[in-house]
């Protein structure tokens, strides 16, 4: 795959520092650029063209959310992974209706923030444990109270036509769904379910077809509403 160049985008100096010093520390990861805050994201982007952004929400100056907007608008290609310590629906749902490919906290491990970096930069979409469960409850309270909770910015407002009744699952895109459910990565997918990587994406795939949609997200907002997997299952 090469040398995966991040731009890091953080107001804490700590946090920033800490990022920095794993990007350089870890084989096949370079850091492209620091920015500050959400404003600088943008210009740094142009100057440095990085694979993957690295960004949190809470900034001064431009939030997160609207520098993902803008660094979507630039490049509608971008690869960019939320890192923040919020896990709430007033911050996740937002920042997924922006185009982030991944949420994760900043209790994170060192590897798990790499390993995500590299997944992102695959063309996967990442989300943590936590911001799953929120996903899961968000949409589970959006279908209980139609009209109710769901917003423009809620996950499942663009699919708003029902699911398939009937998507025709095999017990192993069963599995596959359930581990999804739990906010495991592909790689924990596989670990888990003792195949390949390849064989999680592709049966990730056959899913999202059988769904009618385009990612891992909706296809888990889909097997929310089709009682597949629950908050209980995360």
């Amino acid at each position: 795959m090469g040398v995966i160049r991040v731009l890091v985008v953080e107001d804490d100096p700590m946090v920033r520092n800490a990022l920095e010093m794993l990007l350089d520390a870890a084989d096949g990861y370079e850091l492209a650029g620091l920015a500050r805050h959400g404003g600088e994201a943008l210009p740094l982007f142009r100057e440095t063209r990085p694979d993957v952004v690295l960004l949190d929400i809470q900034m001064p100056v431009k939030d997160g959310i609207a520098a993902t907007r803008e660094l979507l608008q630039e490049d509608p290609g971008a690869r960019i992974l939320t890192l923040t310590a919020f896990s709430s629906q007033e911050f996740v749902i937002p920042a997924l209706r922006a185009g982030t490919a991944g949420y994760l906290l900043k209790d994170a491990r060192p590897r798990e923030i790499l390993d995500a970096i590299e997944a992102v930069h695959r063309g996967e979409a990442v989300l943590s444990p936590a911001v799953t469960r929120e996903l899961i409850a968000t949409v589970k309270s959006e279908d209980e109270h139609p009209g109710g909770t769901a917003t423009s910015s809620s996950p499942g407002a663009a699919e708003s036509s029902p699911p398939p009744a009937d998507p025709g699952l095999t017990p192993r895109e069963l599995d596959v769904l359930r581990c999804l459910a739990e906010g495991n990565s592909n790689r924990e997918i596989a670990d888990t379910l003792f195949v390949s990587e390849a064989t999680v994406k592709a049966t990730l795939g056959r899913i999202a077809q059988k769904f009618q949609v385009r990612d891992r997200v909706q296809v888990l907002i889909h097997a929310v509403r089709l009682g597949i997997v629950d908050v209980g299952h995360t």
